[in-house]
């Protein structure tokens, strides 16, 4: 996960420079010789790159291609290629490394596997705002891979300025069906009634627990908090201090990144409230809603005390805050209960909880792939992502990487359901929402950051903070 705190101006160049692959020939020129940055970790083809795991990989795709045929609407390889025995080579850029590598590389292996006569270069990203920038370059060259996965937010952009291929049509012609899908991951793709991204696997959001500092405070293990004021009692009755200096955070959450943004989106949802009005032409979040769940975020921190703004800062891995036991409650996504196994947590997951009034609200996060209009290879690279959303290849890749499949199907699979990481936040996807689908959303986003940081510090009211956003937003979704 990238932060906002730490990428701002990556990611206001994204805004910059996004806008000016449609703005004239200089800024292109620029911007083209400035993105050469190299690609990290692998630039070798998959089967290259998993020669090491080949029978780990091949175990991992759960079924023969037979299989994988029987799944998809034809042949997976175009008659064209199969017919005259030419090789292909389809580039793939993305940022599938981590705790995501060996499952890419298994995907990769397996459609090379089922089409001889293909290869895929991949060129791998350990950081997203890496791949956005090098992709910017590559859109200002005319010189693009044929295949991109990346977190979905980038796409709404690139397709704004015409670099992505719609697939509206091609799914139609070939599948996936839309109604295969998992919709709350599918409409993240969708950008002016266009379909230009599909999910190669999606992310939620839940409220995770350590069992044990809950079994410590007398509380019940087995069931979380249901509502706010619930959240709240666990969380005060968990803090612990030293003084005052905070040892356990009762209710944990960064102030300052892409947690902090996920924490006001669940808030802001679950008390009925939204970032912008349909059109998506004026800021919202500054509505009573809005106020309220900034309002109870504010409490727990300045009254309860239950976190300290800063607290945890700069901790990751297994010295998170959650994951070093230093929290007992965290906002967190699939991979938060991942790594907190590895480091020994015992880890409860539950639904976030509800305010007043309010229903069961959940973030759809999908990491998409994404076609480039200009791709030289666009059909084979169509054929890896109908591969890739073929049911088998969803359990395996999901089930490798501890992330949620994209389809239906494999979503209620065995190996899915009986995943204790996997199965909570299947089933908070079922009440989950979509960020804005606007270009303008990570401008939107660091402004409105700034204005909660300042009402977190105590330096503005609740009100007065959002209003001041709103101020901002609006003048920005006026450009």
């Amino acid at each position: 996960m990238n932060t906002l705190n730490g990428t701002t101006l990556n990611r206001r160049a994204f805004l910059r420079r996004t806008a000016s692959i449609v703005g004239g020939g200089a800024a292109l020129a620029l911007l083209a010789a400035c993105g050469d940055a190299a690609p990290a970790a692998s630039s070798t083809t998959a089967t290259q790159a998993s020669t090491a795991q080949t029978t780990g990989a091949m175990a991992a795709t759960s079924g023969s291609t037979a299989g994988v045929s029987a799944t998809t609407s034809g042949p997976v390889a175009t008659m064209s290629v199969a017919a005259t025995g030419k090789q292909t080579t389809v580039t793939f850029w993305s940022a599938l490394l981590g705790s995501k590598e060996h499952a890419r590389s298994a995907l990769t292996a397996a459609f090379e596997a089922a089409n001889p006569t293909v290869k895929i270069n991949h060129q791998g990203f350990m950081d997203v705002d890496q791949l956005n920038e090098k992709l910017l370059a590559a859109f200002a060259s005319g010189s693009v891979p044929d295949l991109v996965s990346n977190h979905f937010y980038y796409a709404t952009n690139y397709a704004d300025a015409g670099q992505l291929e719609p697939l509206d049509a091609l799914m139609q012609r070939d599948g996936p069906k839309l109604e295969t899908l998992d919709q709350a991951l599918l409409k993240t793709g969708i950008y002016n009634g266009k379909t230009y991204s599909l999910p190669l696997y999606g992310t939620s959001r839940a409220l995770l627990y350590n069992r044990t500092q809950v079994m410590k405070a007398g509380l019940e293990p087995d069931k979380s908090p249901q509502t706010w004021d619930e959240l709240r009692q666990w969380s005060t009755k968990m803090t612990q201090r030293d003084g005052a200096t905070l040892k356990v955070s009762g209710f944990y959450n960064d102030t300052q990144n892409e947690a902090a943004r996920d924490l006001f989106t669940m808030l802001l949802w679950s008390a009925g409230g939204d970032f912008l009005s349909a059109d998506n032409k004026k800021a919202t979040f500054n509505s009573p809603q809005g106020v309220k769940a900034l309002q109870f975020w504010m409490d727990l921190i300045q009254k309860d005390k239950v976190n300290d703004v800063g607290f945890g800062q700069g901790q990751a891995g297994a010295m998170a805050p959650f994951n070093a036991g230093n929290a007992a409650m965290v906002l967190g996504g699939n991979f938060t209960s991942y790594l907190a196994r590895q480091a020994k947590v015992d880890v409860g997951i539950g639904l976030f909880p509800k305010a007043d009034g309010g229903g069961l609200v959940a973030m759809a996060d999908p990491f998409s792939l994404f076609i480039p209009s200009k791709a030289k290879n666009k059909d084979m690279a169509w054929q890896f992502v109908r591969f890739a959303l073929t049911p088998e290849q969803q359990v395996a890749f999901s089930a490798d990487s501890t992330n949620l499949p994209a389809i239906t199907a494999a979503q209620s699979d065995a190996k899915i359901t009986g995943n204790k990481d996997l199965a909570p936040f299947v089933e908070a996807l079922k009440s989950a929402k979509q960020l804005p689908l606007i270009t303008s959303y990570l401008e939107m986003w660091t402004s409105l950051s700034a204005e909660v940081q300042q009402a977190l510090y105590g330096k503005k009211s609740a009100q007065q903070a959002l209003d001041d956003a709103a101020s901002k937003v609006n003048g920005i979704l006026a450009k």
